[in-house]
């Protein structure tokens, strides 16, 4: 089905970015991927092309970031586009949108120029889902924050120069603080190994009385949850439309399967199973492709409620989990060795219903919507 989303500028964009990853991207990721980050010089080269928001469209039309969010994950390269997407859909919005003026100037040249690394430092071992229970506290000390506590599953955690926390500044209430990784008191823990998205690097924090300016405090204080609910959304999405292009990526590499391998003289694909199950997988990609080009069109014209974004996020990542378990069987022995492209996907793809809100999350979301309108 002929897609409608995307301007003729945007395809002109999309064609520069897979120059790019063709150039940058494909010739280094089993290296990436052993080493289990991508080497901070790969965001200046980023930048330099314009796909860190040095570019005024990746901040101004959310399509722009997708068409690079497709085509790193057309290529297998997933790890890369949690990367570069925790800069441009994560942290990006949470500064551009609540920060002051001299927070910007002071922030946003250097992240954009790739010259230094950001990412969210939120979840904690007893707090996820449920941000209320975070137990890293912020005291007022004068003109600084004096914080204690822990972070873990921080996306890029090794490599950031900046993190925006989220911290308890008073009982109950919870504010975001923008802390340098050279602050005194911080102390980084060990990269997490992870069965998939190998290159994206993955850590933890502990702040030991680490002292923070209070000018490093992003937005109003105690207004940090209200922030959350603000950007979840655009999170979402873009966990929903890597899904798709995920689920895409393991469609073609099973029907190449199906061509190219034979059992007793004839392709594995002209097996009436096999011929069936890509028909449903087919089927499925299909749906779920209308759905999220939908959903990004309804982002950029400001119409994405948070619901739609969770159903986005619940449908596309499930049925991901679906398509990586049953395209991999078309593989045979060859989809259970680990440097297999199918094995790799299928790993990487293990995350997506767990992240930026697990499933379950996602469908008390949109159950309790449902209660309240019906």
């Amino acid at each position: 089905m002929k897609r409608d989303l995307y301007t003729p500028e945007q395809e002109s964009f999309r064609a520069t970015v897979a120059d790019f990853i063709s150039r940058a991207v494909v010739p280094e990721l089993s290296r990436w991927e052993s080493q289990g980050y991508v080497d901070p010089e790969f965001f200046l080269r980023a930048a330099e092309q314009g796909l860190l928001g040095s570019d005024p469209r990746i901040s101004a039309d959310f399509r722009f970031s997708s068409i690079l969010y497709e085509e790193l994950v057309a290529v297998g390269a997933t790890g890369v586009a949690m990367a570069m997407g925790g800069f441009n859909d994560l942290v990006e919005p949470y500064i551009s949108r609540f920060a002051t003026t001299e927070q910007k100037l002071r922030w946003l040249p250097r992240l954009r120029a790739g010259k230094q690394l950001a990412a969210l430092a939120i979840t904690e071992s007893a707090a996820g889902s449920d941000l209320r229970g975070i137990r890293t506290v912020a005291d007022r000390d004068g003109d600084s924050f004096i914080v204690n506590g822990s972070k873990t599953l921080i996306g890029s955690a090794g490599i950031a120069g900046v993190f925006i926390v989220l911290v308890a500044t008073s009982p109950g209430e919870f504010s975001l603080l923008v802390i340098d990784k050279d602050a005194p008191g911080i102390v980084r823990g060990p990269s997490l190994a992870k069965i998939g998205l190998h290159s994206q690097q993955m850590g933890s924090l502990e702040f030991v009385d680490a002292r923070v300016p209070v000018s490093n405090l992003l937005g109003e204080e105690g207004k940090a949850l209200d922030y959350l609910r603000t950007n979840l959304p655009q999170e979402r999405l873009v966990v929903a439309l890597m899904a798709t292009a995920s689920s895409e990526r393991m469609l073609r590499l099973a029907l190449d399967q199906a061509r190219s391998r034979t059992i007793a003289g004839r392709p594995v694909g002209e097996y009436q199973a096999n011929l069936f199950m890509l028909a449903e997988l087919a089927t499925q990609v299909e749906a779920g492709r209308a759905f999220i080009d939908r959903c990004i069109l309804g982002f950029v014209n400001d119409e994405l409620s948070a619901v739609e974004a969770a159903m986005a996020k619940l449908w596309a990542t499930e049925a991901q989990q679906d398509i990586a378990t049953r395209s991999l069987q078309i593989h045979g022995g060859a989809g259970y060795l680990a440097d297999h492209p199918a094995t790799r996907e299928f790993l990487d793809a293990r995350a997506s219903t767990i992240y930026a809100g697990t499933s379950e999350v996602m469908k008390h979301i949109v159950g309790r919507d449902l209660l309240r309108d019906y």
